[in-house]
């Protein structure tokens, strides 16, 4: 109970904790991107509102009118639009059909476009309102302070998030291609699903085969074992009945030392014979 309890309270806050930085950030930049298309698309379809904020050429256009400025400021919504849409790509589920590197290569690319222009811009039109710079032509400080403070800050602020969220995508995605190593790997054609299946089979075949070979000769050994311990009564009792007559048979075979005086004795009467037959013979002559 104290292991089960333990489990859940490690796994409640991921599961019900705050989202992840990632996550939190992608929103924020897909938000930021689609806030400045409708800004872009106001200024395409005519709306003059802001202008004078932006200032330099963009102003001029947007007050002439005509078809340039409208397909500009179209395109740049549009623009917007996507790189709104790539940050949802990084956390909504139908962002898995695009490519993880096409991905990650598209994030990144974006934020440091967005951060590089953003930062460079900021850091530039704030050293000219200090004072530090001191341009040649005339400058239109109320424009300058605009985007010192909103238009180019907003696309520093826009790559940062995207920047963070591509990182937290990043780290996710990793953690759970690790352990598969590869796409090809973690998902295998079903030819080679069926064919490793087949090759299991066939080895747990043979381990069972091997298995039951051994157990059968394991059993034959114990009934030989157990057939030897039922007939070695009989075998003592036939020992045992054997015994008498072979310590007859010892008793009854002469030892060597009997045999050795026997052959002594036969020895000296062949020569006792041999002493008479020959005192004969000389007698006789």
């Amino acid at each position: 109970m104290a292991r089960t309890r333990a489990g859940k309270g490690q796994s409640a806050p991921a599961g019900s904790g705050r989202p992840a930085v990632g996550t939190v950030t992608a929103y924020a930049a897909a938000v930021v991107a689609f806030a400045y298309a409708l800004m872009s698309l106001y200024w395409a379809v005519g709306g003059h509102a802001l202008v004078s904020t932006i200032g330099g050429y963009v102003e001029q256009f947007a007050r002439r009118g005509g078809a340039l400025p409208v397909l500009i400021a179209l395109a740049a919504a549009l623009a917007k639009v996507a790189a709104g849409l790539l940050a949802l790509a990084l956390v909504r589920p139908w962002g898995r059909v695009i490519p993880r590197g096409w991905l990650l290569s598209g994030s990144a690319g974006a934020s440091a476009l967005l951060v590089t222009y953003g930062g460079l811009t900021v850091l530039l039109g704030a050293l000219v309102l200090s004072g530090v710079i001191h341009p040649a032509g005339g400058v239109d400080r109320t424009a300058l302070r605009w985007h010192v403070g909103v238009w180019d800050l907003w696309f520093l602020v826009w790559g940062i998030l995207l920047a963070l969220a591509t990182v937290g995508h990043w780290r996710r995605t990793a953690t759970r291609a690790r352990p598969a190593g590869t796409a090809h790997q973690a998902r295998p054609a079903p030819g080679q699903v069926a064919e490793h299946e087949q090759q299991l089979a066939r080895q747990d075949g043979l381990y069972q085969g091997h298995l039951a070979e051994a157990q059968r000769g394991q059993l034959e050994d114990e009934a030989e074992d157990h057939a030897g311990d039922a007939e070695q009564p009989d075998r003592l009792a036939s020992q045992a009945e054997d015994e008498p007559q072979v310590e007859a048979s010892r008793r009854a075979a002469p030892s060597s030392h009997a045999l050795a005086h026997r052959g002594r004795g036969s020895a000296q009467a062949c020569r006792d014979g041999q002493q008479n037959c020959l005192s004969i013979s000389l007698s006789l002559r």
